[in-house]
C-alpha cells in the first residue's frame, strides 16, 4: 500500500458540518479493513490528526459516531445507547451498485459522503432539538432503522451509537486501490487542494 495522507480539510469540513464545531470531542473508531481488530479514541480532529495518518497507513479505516456521548468523570466515554446525550444527525448507509436513492426523503438529505461503491446520507437535526429526550428515545427505539427500510438501504448501521466512515479518509478494503471518501453538502462536492 502506498503512503496515504488523510485530506484533513475535508475531514474537518465533514465533522464541523455534523457537530457544528471542531472543539467537540468525537468518538473515533479505527477498524482494520481486512480483519485484525479495531481501537477507539476520543478527541478532536486537531488532537488526532497524526493518529489519522498513522492509522490509515497501517490499514485502518477511520469511522466516527455522529452523535454526542456523555463524558465520564475520568474524561472517557462508554459507547452505549444509554450514554448518548445528543442526536446530531440521522443517516443511512447506501451500498447498492446502482447508486440510486430516489425517495423524497433521500433527496432532502443535508449532506452525503461517497466512497467505494455507495454513500452515506445525513440529515442534520436542528441544534435546538439535538438533546430532546423524545428524539433520543425515538432513535434508540428504531427511528434510523425505519429510515433505512424506507430508503431500501443497509439496516446494519442504524443504532444510535453506530459508526460511519469519515470524509477525507480512505476506504482501504482493497489495499491496492484506496478510495478517498468524498464530502458533499447539498450535493456540491467540496474539493480541496
Amino acid at each position: 500500500m502506498k503512503n496515504i495522507n488523510v485530506d484533513i480539510k475535508m475531514l474537518r469540513a465533514h465533522i464541523s458540518f455534523i457537530f457544528g464545531s471542531l472543539s467537540t470531542p468525537v468518538l473515533w473508531t479505527f477498524i482494520k479493513e481486512n480483519g485484525g481488530g479495531a481501537f477507539t479514541k476520543l478527541g478532536t480532529v486537531d488532537e488526532l490528526q497524526d493518529t489519522f495518518n498513522k492509522a490509515q497507513n497501517k490499514g485502518y479505516g477511520i469511522h466516527f459516531c455522529p452523535n454526542t456521548f456523555k463524558l465520564e468523570a475520568d474524561g472517557s466515554i462508554k459507547k452505549s445507547p444509554e450514554n448518548v446525550v445528543a442526536v446530531n444527525a440521522l443517516w443511512v448507509d447506501w451500498d447498492k451498485k446502482d447508486n440510486k436513492l430516489y425517495t423524497p426523503i433521500a433527496r432532502a438529505a443535508s449532506c452525503q459522503t461517497k466512497g467505494r461503491g455507495g454513500f452515506h446520507k445525513f440529515w442534520l437535526v436542528e441544534r435546538s432539538q439535538r438533546k430532546n429526550p423524545a428524539l433520543i428515545q425515538a432513535v434508540k427505539d428504531g427511528l434510523m432503522y425505519s429510515l433505512a427500510m424506507s430508503t431500501n438501504s443497509d439496516p446494519a448501521p442504524t443504532n444510535i451509537h453506530s459508526n460511519i466512515r469519515v470524509a477525507g479518509s480512505y476506504n482501504l478494503k482493497d489495499t491496492n486501490n484506496p478510495v478517498k471518501v468524498m464530502f458533499q453538502h447539498n450535493f456540491v462536492s467540496y474539493q480541496y487542494t
